[in-house]
């Protein structure tokens, strides 16, 4: 073992490794190869020319209809507008694509879902899980012996309260 600390040591190895190595490159073996003439470049115009306009080849826009060929406006070199152009004309032109079938998860609003004023009912009891009639029963039962316990101790008889009035629901009020 050494004597140097593990990081310092650990440190100087990720160091090292870390350094590019220069690779030593061969010489190039030139050959000398006989002079000829250089080869006369012809002038005609180059095909990349013809792939730099890309809207040359497209019918206009207004002139589509449902039996269009739509795919050279889905080419990366068509630009956004017109792409964008190309795609509405077709959903207006075509009654299966203009139609909203109203299957669309993502378009209902489940905001309002957390913004109720007053409490869920639900038969689901934290630590319980959910009730059964007969542990709902027996519940109900109890909050009325606590409540009518409470009133005959207090000597005054109260109002009817909302434990009473949801006797009438099949979902107790939660709390």
């Amino acid at each position: 073992m050494t004597d140097e600390p593990f990081l310092s040591r650990w440190s100087r190895l990720k160091r090292r490794a870390a350094e590019p190595v220069p690779e030593p490159t061969p010489e190039p073996v030139v050959e000398e190869a006989p002079a000829e003439a250089p080869l006369p470049v012809p002038e005609e115009p180059a095909p990349a020319a013809e792939a730099e306009d890309p809207l040359k080849d497209l019918p206009p826009v207004e002139e589509l209809t449902v039996e269009s060929d739509f795919t050279p406006f889905l080419r990366a070199e068509v630009p956004e507008d017109l792409h964008r152009q190309a795609l509405r004309k077709l959903w207006t032109s075509d009654p299966v694509f203009a139609n909203d079938d109203g299957l669309k998860d993502y378009a209902d609003d489940y905001t309002g879902l957390f913004n109720l004023p007053e409490p869920v009912k639900t038969l689901y009891r934290v630590g319980k899980g959910f009730l059964d009639a007969a542990e709902e029963a027996a519940e109900r039962a109890e909050a009325a012996g606590v409540a009518a316990s409470e009133n005959s101790n207090s000597g005054e008889k109260s109002a009817p309260d909302d434990k009473e009035a949801d006797k009438d629901s099949d979902v107790p009020k939660t709390t």
